[in-house]
């Protein structure tokens, strides 16, 4: 009997189970998702008093969209709702998923762990590569990488925001947006090409990029079933992540400066007065690290030289390959005899040929004419010109001087100006601040229909101190009486001087 009864009571306990667990219910869309597209969790509970949990995340997948509806059921004279909750997340490999506690009439009960398989995309709607002409290159050789960013207009992608990878041991020289393209298999393609050589050799790595956007959310979420055209419902945010990748830099060079060089020298004038200044310009034009190159010193011994800061520029494209322009420019003039440009040379390893190479310029011949003669050659005597009075004052230095006095004078004039007015203004009105009301209207009141602004005075006095005791006068109404007040004392000064 008492063997029977546990049977009894076991049963009991099943039915309960069975009762409790329709009580809340798991479902998945789709147990089986295409890589990169979105899983659909929903949750039916049953219950009086239901408290549901904010799912943040679903085994470490951010959740993008959530919601749910609410219905009113009546069952046995009891109000009872039924939930229906639903989550929308990207995962990002098959899983199962993990269970949430739900509150239901105070009690605790977990809903059940489904099995999400996540499977290879036949076709992927988007993709992320980076692509390097090679592998392996030589310290200080300039290299291009290139970042392409597909996907199909199908997504629905707005506000693409791309981020640069991290470079950890390369230089970037120069980083170029391609315009947005659209591939022959309706792909929207975005590029940048990023211009990049390493300081040192070794293993380098190029980071990862992450891509952020709005993407459109499809009513039917799963990529497993067909879709209709225009079946968008709202927008959320969304993120792609690219692979890292990795470079080898061989420590083979000798030279500081690695690529194609070609050095030249150009001046602005073949002929020179000694009076004139002429512009040299060092140019070298080619693929390499440009802007590790230094600076060109030039001294002559019978001129005078001002070296200028050199300027790196992208110029143009050679089969495929970026060219740059490197410019240093020399001012030269006070030139005493004919000038002799040396020549500029500058070495560097190539890698296309393996060894180091040798770039120069032409050595530069320049015939001045009316050249400027020392004291020495003149036999100690000297020139005499009669000089510009501008000349002369700038020579000596007094010319800051004489202006800096006259606008003394005028600053200080101005301000003593206005330090009278303001005194006078003064004065006025610690006369004006003890007067009542009163007795600005016996002020006011002779002077009555002699000017519009002095009647206005007198209407507000009135009114304030006999038609409406309460009104109280603003700052601007006190401002105009005293302006008024100042007024009729400027006429009574006035009339005395008469």
């Amino acid at each position: 009997m008492m063997f029977f009864g546990k049977n009894i009571l076991w049963v009991l306990l099943c039915f309960s189970s069975l009762y409790a667990e329709a009580l809340v219910q798991t479902t998945l869309k789709s147990n089986s998702v295409f890589e990169g597209e979105s899983a659909t969790l929903t949750i039916h509970v049953k219950g009086e008093k239901v408290v549901l949990p904010k799912i943040n995340s679903i085994n470490g997948n951010e959740v993008v969209e959530r919601g749910g509806k609410i219905r009113s059921l009546e069952e046995e004279g009891k109000e009872i709702k039924e939930y229906e909750y639903t989550i929308i997340f990207f995962p990002k490999e098959s899983t199962t998923l993990e269970t949430f506690h739900i509150l239901i009439n105070g009690e605790t009960y977990i809903t059940e762990p489904l099995k999400l398989n996540v499977v290879p995309h036949p076709k992927p709607p988007y993709s992320i590569e980076y692509h390097l002409e090679k592998s392996t290159v030589v310290q200080n050789e300039l290299f291009k990488m290139t970042m392409k960013f597909c996907y199909d207009e199908g997504l629905g992608l707005s506000d693409i925001k791309i981020e640069h990878p991290s470079f950890e041991g390369l230089w970037v020289q120069s980083i170029e947006y391609k315009p947005t393209s659209i591939s022959a298999t309706n792909q929207v393609v975005y590029e940048i090409e990023y211009y990049l050589y390493a300081t040192k050799p070794g293993e380098v790595k190029i980071g990862a990029t992450t891509i952020s956007a709005n993407q459109l959310l499809r009513e039917d979420l799963s990529q497993t079933q067909p879709t209709t055209n225009n079946s968008y419902s709202r927008t959320y945010k969304r993120t792609f992540s690219s692979k890292a990748t990795s470079l080898q830099v061989l420590d083979v060079s000798k030279s500081p400066y690695v690529g194609t060089f070609s050095l030249n020298a150009l001046s602005d004038k073949k002929q020179l007065d000694g009076n004139e200044t002429m512009l040299l310009a060092v140019q070298i034009k080619g693929y390499g690290n440009f802007d590790d190159l230094k600076p060109f010193s030039l001294s002559l011994p019978n001129a005078t030289v001002i070296a200028h800061e050199p300027s790196v520029r992208s110029s143009r494209r050679v089969n495929d390959l970026k060219e740059w322009e490197w410019i240093q420019r020399f001012s030269i003039g006070n030139a005493k005899s004919d000038i002799v440009i040396p020549r500029f040379e500058l070495r560097y390893f190539d890698p296309a040929t393996k060894r180091l190479e040798l770039t120069s310029s032409q050595e530069i011949i320049i015939p001045v004419e009316h050249p400027i003669l020392d004291e020495s050659i003149k036999g100690g005597g000297h020139e005499a010109r009669v000089l510009p009075w501008y000349e002369i004052e700038i020579f000596e230095g007094l010319s800051m001087h004489y202006l800096l006095f006259i606008l003394g004078c005028i600053v200080g004039l101005i301000a003593y100006n206005y330090t009278q007015k303001i005194y006078r203004m003064w004065a006025y009105y610690r006369l004006f601040m003890p007067l009542s009301y009163e007795e600005l209207l016996r002020c006011f009141l002779p002077y009555k229909h002699q000017h519009s602004k002095i009647d206005k005075s007198i209407v507000l006095l009135e009114k304030c101190l006999y038609i409406d005791k309460t009104t109280a006068l603003t700052l601007r109404d006190k401002y105009d009486l005293f302006m008024t007040y100042q007024m009729i004392r400027s006429q009574l000064l006035k009339s005395l001087h008469l």
